[in-house]
């Protein structure tokens, strides 16, 4: 037992304990601890959780069901139908859990290349090539098709607020034959004219299959869209389970309001943009999010979960990503908080960010940020260069050289500009302070 356990825990932090959720009450807030907490950790950006007429399709559904019922309910099938319909996919099947269907989809395929900005689940489900630039997928796809590809990425990420390139991606998979899978997990309900994600909103990917989390809707689950043969084959999967009646009839419901309620997309993208500005107002880097998925920029990995918890122990709760010398907060507005709750929320993670050592100047930022709303087809902040990972898999001379013969082609002048933007808003927002601040790091 102990040479298990050393094992299981080697290279291991345990994360800082955080007090029990003890209710929703609604309005973007939660109670933690005791305390009421305005919440912007929450995968939730239309408010639909908490919606009284969510909540009370989810009551009705649970008098008449029960609290276990397994079996296939018309408010399962009539939501499948709903989200095909929403998504434009011939079909859409819904179960409890991701890994319930990705298994059976990813060993049917030759390879299977997976964005690295993709949840962890997506990897320990099944064996894949992971990813982090286009580069890379680039070397690692056939030139011509014949193998049964899958390439997966997400629509919006999550440690970056900014959308992947789904056009170039469509187009590496088009060459390859192979099957593009995405994740709007991030983007359901928001993005788009219609609220239908990341797709939708860059007009590409209509083949694609689209794979969604339930909570956006105010449910729980996830749905896979795509052919109708590929939902029917996972249909009988022996490893799938559902939600509860109650859950999915809250989904039902959220997406009805979806459709019916348009001025919620409108206002969570409003809110997003009050928190934008207020941020780069106040120094912190925002990268290159243009969505509701804001991040900030800490660097340090004991320090971004420290300020989380001082920040939670004060009544905000945020998101986290840790990364070696990469880490960073992450918050996502909801349609139903008001611009004060956001002044505030800002106002203590400033002083909380202050008091914790992070360096970073006032002055606010001349590039003001586009974002992705409909028409618009904003994909990333000007600023977010300088938050490209480097690449983790070595290019061989020669697909180096193609690289640069063609990257004219491919966007190499929008990747100078990217850059010259970037060099620009440092030195324009660089103070005396910061200079010295940087001088003491690089010694």
């Amino acid at each position: 037992m102990q040479a298990f356990l050393a094992r299981f825990t080697t290279e291991w932090t345990p994360e800082l304990p955080t007090p029990p959720l003890e209710g929703v009450p609604g309005m973007g807030e939660i109670d933690v601890g005791g305390r009421r907490c305005l919440t912007l950790a929450a995968n939730d950006p239309l408010g639909l959780a908490t919606d009284a007429r969510v909540r009370e399709a989810a009551s009705a559904a649970l008098r008449r069901f029960g609290t276990a019922c397994d079996g296939a309910t018309r408010v399962l099938f009539e939501l499948e139908a709903a989200l095909a319909a929403h998504l434009g996919r011939p079909a859409a099947l819904v179960a409890a859990d991701l890994n319930e269907l990705w298994p059976t989809l990813a060993t049917q395929a030759d390879a299977v290349h997976l964005a690295r900005a993709l949840p962890e689940g997506w990897r320990a489900s099944a064996p894949a090539h992971t990813f982090g630039h286009l580069v890379e997928l680039e070397a690692a796809l056939p030139r011509e098709p014949g193998e049964a590809i899958i390439v997966g990425v997400p629509g919006v990420t999550f440690g970056r607020g900014d959308l992947a390139n789904l056009p170039r991606v469509e187009d590496l998979a088009r060459r390859a034959g192979a099957a593009l899978v995405v994740d709007e997990s991030l983007g359901l309900g928001v993005l788009g004219e219609h609220g239908r994600g990341a797709l939708e909103h860059l007009a590409c990917a209509a083949e694609a299959l689209v794979v969604s989390a339930l909570g956006p809707l105010g449910g729980s689950g996830v749905v896979l869209a795509g052919p109708q043969a590929v939902i029917d084959r996972l249909r009988g999967s022996p490893m799938r389970s559902l939600p509860p009646p109650a859950l999915l009839a809250a989904a039902l419901r959220g997406l009805e309001l979806v459709r019916q309620e348009p001025a919620r997309r409108a206002r969570v993208l409003d809110a997003a943009l009050v928190l934008h500005r207020l941020l780069r107002s106040r120094g912190f880097d925002t990268g290159p999010s243009v969505t509701h998925v804001i991040p900030v920029w800490v660097g340090d990995e004991a320090r971004a979960l420290r300020l989380r918890s001082a920040l939670l122990e004060s009544g905000l709760a945020v998101g986290c990503v840790l990364a070696p010398g990469r880490s960073r907060l992450v918050l996502m507005p909801q349609a139903t908080q008001t611009d004060a709750q956001l002044e505030q929320a800002v106002e203590l993670l400033e002083r909380l960010a202050r008091r914790a050592g992070m360096a970073f100047s006032p002055p606010p930022s001349s590039v003001e940020i586009a974002l992705a709303r409909p028409k618009s087809f904003a994909q990333s902040a000007p600023c977010g260069a300088h938050w490209e990972e480097p690449m983790t898999q070595p290019q061989e001379p020669t697909s180096l050289v193609k690289e640069l013969v063609s990257s004219a082609a491919r966007g190499l002048p929008g990747r100078v500009f990217a850059a010259v933007e970037t060099l620009t808003w440092r030195a324009v927002n660089s103070t005396s302070g910061d200079v010295r601040s940087w001088l003491r790091r690089r010694r």
